[in-house]
């Protein structure tokens, strides 16, 4: 009687295991693949094992080289810099970094302290989708769901809830096991070189009125606050 017990239990153990495995398959296939912000390199990372991580925008996510900094002065850094990354995700990155490593210094490119948080979910998920399941993407979520109503905490830590109805969607790179051809220590890789859409003497002739491109922006309310506690956690 023990040994049918005993039996069942540890069925019951194997089918749920191999449920949870399955499910975690699946979602990883449905959850579109972020070129830019490839997090499987930095949860590999030996611990403690970075000098320098750098956060912010795509500007930084494109303009800072790691290899190159790494080859000339044998400093080891990473870039989780993303597109229109929002300050709050710089703040819970912050969070994430420290609970793996132990940098000398966190470099935060400040453009992103202009831009506008609740614009676009997709900025956070950039990030968020690709984040490992702790305390700081717990709070990470909660905050999400708070900002952007048409989206819920549970979808930022259960993916497959937001991206289920991806399956006509699918194509090459979900099945993809990772991107890592593509980044190096966090930095994308260019793959293709466009021509410009224009002629180069066309271009030469422009004149580009800075008024009528760029328009000055105010820091958003809170922003400063969150700059605040992201220098304070730093500490």
């Amino acid at each position: 009687m023990i040994r049918e017990k005993i039996v069942a239990g540890v069925k019951i153990v194997l089918f749920l295991g191999m449920g949870v495995v399955l499910f975690q398959g699946v979602q990883e296939i449905v959850t579109p693949k972020y070129v830019e912000n490839n997090f499987e390199q930095f949860y590999a990372l030996e611990e403690d094992s970075l000098d320098a991580v750098f956060l912010g925008t795509s500007h930084m996510q494109r303009a800072y080289s790691p290899m190159e900094v790494y080859e000339k002065y044998g400093i080891s850094t990473y870039n989780l810099s993303t597109d229109l990354q929002p300050i709050p995700v710089s703040y819970y990155l912050t969070q994430e970094i420290l609970d793996y490593q132990k940098p000398k210094v966190i470099v935060l490119d400040a453009s992103n302290l202009f831009l506008d948080s609740n614009e676009s979910a997709t900025n956070w998920r950039y990030t968020m989708d690709s984040m490992a399941y702790g305390s700081s993407h717990a709070e990470m979520a909660e905050d999400f769901g708070g900002r952007f109503k048409e989206e819920d905490a549970l979808s930022a830590l259960i993916p497959m809830l937001r991206y289920h109805t991806r399956w006509n969607e699918l194509n090459e790179q979900d099945f993809q096991a990772n991107l890592e051809e593509y980044c190096l220590f966090g930095q994308e890789l260019f793959r293709q070189v466009i021509s410009p859409p224009i002629d180069e003497v066309v271009m030469n002739e422009l004149t580009i009125q800075p008024d009528e491109y760029y328009e000055v922006t105010e820091i958003e309310e809170g922003t400063s606050q969150i700059l605040g506690e992201t220098i304070s956690h730093a500490y």
